[in-house]
């Protein structure tokens, strides 16, 4: 297990070491500074850059130079980066902290964490605009980027969140509002992370389909844990009473669920053969439901 650990670790540094330098690169301080200090305020804000690793896992895995994705690894960043100053806003779970620093709304205002979350959203389809002109690929990689995170997946399960993720319903209703803010406002940004560098480099429909099985399960598990490691009266969860998968089906539940679908993320890159970047992603679905924060 030691050396195991070793070496997701190793496989993890380098890939957010090639996507720091990238997001460093992309992102320099320029006028209008206010804009850009923003930005740059949030997006390294010491995340852990699971979701640009994924992608560049995912490229790998089917026989393709990570740097060949690297803007469609931080894109997906980006996107990531920009969901969360919108959802500490005041208007939606109005947090003050994040990761032990002051919000974006609170360091910098309302107006500019909200300017630069569109900033932030907008440049991420240049950029993966610009990596689908490199590839010389059709633009079917750009449709489904945007379908993961609008109106029919992230943006869709912040909605519904919002409006319909508070307590106090039934236990069927909960299950049912609870399952489709899980999918869509946190298991398809990392679904098609998981793909996003296959679908670049035109890998088969079986490759990408399996991606898209481990992305879609190690989200939903990603999100029932980080359920668990904020049940407690300090979480916004609790504060703005949203539905959680400890809250409605139980502590004990919850942690065998996320192991199901760690287990479900798994088996589904059982059409790979064994490599570096498959036994990451295998590894990766299991520290998703171990981890401590």
């Amino acid at each position: 297990m030691a050396k195991k650990k070793t070496d997701f670790e190793s496989y993890f540094s380098a890939a957010t070491s090639m996507v720091e330098a990238r997001l460093r690169a992309i992102l320099p301080r320029r006028f209008p500074k206010e804009l850009y200090d923003a930005m740059r305020y949030s997006v390294f804000s010491d995340g852990k850059r699971v979701r640009p690793a994924l992608v560049l896992a995912g490229a790998r895995i089917v026989g393709v130079n990570a740097r060949d994705v690297l803007d469609a690894a931080c894109a997906v960043e980006l996107i990531h980066t920009y969901s969360l100053m919108h959802d500490d806003l005041p208007a939606l779970d109005n947090d003050d902290f994040r990761r032990g620093k002051p919000t974006s709304h609170k360091k910098f205002g309302d107006d500019m964490a909200i300017l630069a979350g569109d900033a932030l959203l907008t440049y991420a389809f240049e950029l993966v605009a610009d990596n689908v002109s490199r590839l010389s690929v059709g633009a079917g990689a750009i449709s489904e980027f945007a379908r993961a995170v609008g109106k029919d997946g992230m943006v869709g399960g912040q909605v519904v969140d919002v409006k319909h993720g508070s307590l106090g319903k039934s236990k069927a209703r909960a299950a049912h509002y609870l399952d489709y803010i899980h999918l869509n406002k946190t298991a398809k940004l990392i679904e098609i992370s998981a793909k996003l560098g296959a679908l670049l480099a035109q890998a088969n429909k079986k490759q990408i389909n399996a991606l898209s099985k481990y992305g879609r399960a190690a989200g939903l598990a990603f999100q029932i844990a980080d359920d668990i490691l904020d049940e407690g009266h300090e979480s916004s969860d609790f504060k703005n009473s949203r539905l959680t998968y400890p809250e409605v089906f139980g502590s004990s539940a919850a942690r065998s669920r996320a192991r199901e679908l760690a287990d479900e993320a798994k088996k589904a890159l059982g059409v790979f053969q064994l490599s570096a970047s498959r036994k990451f992603l295998e590894y990766l679905a299991d520290f998703i439901v171990e981890r401590r924060k």
